[in-house]
């Protein structure tokens, strides 16, 4: 939820093209933001959606990428959001 993606010269974002190839990597990801640019970096939460979907996952089915609009980095967006992250990560999963 609303990563800090600017965090150690945006390690986080490098990460992911460590992920190992299916079966061994995580069996879905969830990435959101809000689009207040003040608080919350959208630009690079993008780029770092992209990388999962560089590396092979696919939106909808095993990668869900939420941005929120009007919202900022805060308890109070991440509330809202969290019923479609659970619902995404522990749901049925898509044929």
């Amino acid at each position: 939820m609303s990563p800090s993606t600017w965090w150690d010269n945006l390690v986080l974002i490098d990460d992911v093209a460590t992920i190992p190839s299916k079966p061994a990597r995580p069996a879905r990801v969830y990435v959101d933001s809000g689009d207040s640019q003040a608080v919350d970096d959208g630009e690079d939460t993008n780029l770092l959606a992209q990388k999962y979907l560089d590396i092979g996952y696919v939106e909808g089915v095993d990668f869900h990428h939420v941005v929120q609009q009007g919202a900022q980095h805060s308890e109070q967006y991440w509330q809202q959001r969290f019923p479609g992250a659970a619902k995404f990560l522990f749901g049925p999963r898509t044929p």
